[in-house]
């Protein structure tokens, strides 16, 4: 997910590394693993969370340059179905 949407972004005009965003990533959930997320607290309350709007928003940018977009258009689609899950 990660390496797709960095390679989104870059398609419209940023410049990041896929290397330096994965690390990143990866500092961000060792850094906040104990926490329990708004996004997770927002499904358990059935609420929407601005997850759909992050990946929706980077879904329709890779659409929109005609980049792959499966990972991303497939969390847009899943976490709304999480909601009756819970």
């Amino acid at each position: 997910v990660c390496e797709e949407s960095t390679k989104i972004a870059n398609s419209n005009g940023y410049n990041l590394d896929i290397k330096d965003m994965i690390a990143y990533t990866d500092e961000v959930i060792s850094d906040t693993k104990l926490n329990t997320s708004s996004m997770l607290q927002s499904i358990h309350q059935k609420k929407k969370t601005e997850l759909v709007e992050i990946n929706g928003a980077i879904l329709k940018a890779g659409k929109d340059k005609n980049c792959p977009v499966s990972l991303n258009d497939m969390i847009t689609h899943i976490i709304p179905l999480m909601y009756s899950k819970i």
